[in-house]
């Protein structure tokens, strides 16, 4: 007995409106044109001096609130009264830039600054202020010729050795609650 191929069925639509719409609120989020990424590519410099760019305004806008005389940040809001902070994090969400490429840089020490005040608590500010630095001293080695990833190992290796002697150098402390001297 001989096997036949079996039929392939196709479709197609002549006009893409007479596609059934799904009933779902969730249509709306599917349109593929509205999921379109810009990709920027780095040949003439531009894409990293936007980025530095951003790390920068936020490096600046921060560094005011740290330490005891912290200067105050107004923040507006889209309804109610403007917020009058001292917190780096509470300023660190509210900043958004309209350039995409500076809005990297914010995204980018944002994330340095929600990782260390989840862990230690505070220390937002710092941790951007550092971060800056890092990247900024960074973009200028990269520039001059060496290898990014051999940059990360060193900043890695060095964070490790960091780590080590403040170990060594650190003493646990008693607190002892409730009794008065």
């Amino acid at each position: 007995m001989a096997c036949s191929p079996s039929p392939i069925s196709s479709f197609t639509f002549a006009n893409p409106s007479s596609l059934p719409r799904p009933r779902n609120s969730l249509s709306s989020f599917l349109n593929p044109r509205a999921m379109a990424k810009e990709l920027y590519f780095n040949h003439d410099g531009s894409t990293t001096k936007k980025l530095l760019a951003g790390v920068d305004m936020v490096a600046e806008l921060l560094g005011v609130t740290l330490g005891p005389k912290g200067r105050n940040v107004v923040l507006q809001n889209k309804y109610g009264p403007p917020k009058i902070v001292n917190d780096g994090e509470t300023v660190l969400k509210e900043i958004e830039l309209e350039d995409p490429l500076e809005n990297v840089g914010v995204k980018l020490v944002r994330q340095a600054g929600a990782k260390t005040n989840d862990l230690a608590g505070d220390g937002s500010s710092t941790s951007v202020v550092l971060a800056h630095g890092l990247i900024t001293e960074g973009a200028k080695v990269i520039a001059a010729g060496m290898n990014p990833v051999q940059i990360a190992r060193g900043i890695e290796k060095t964070a490790a050795a960091l780590v080590s002697e403040l170990s060594l150098m650190s003493r646990e402390m008693l607190l002892v609650v409730g009794k008065s001297c």
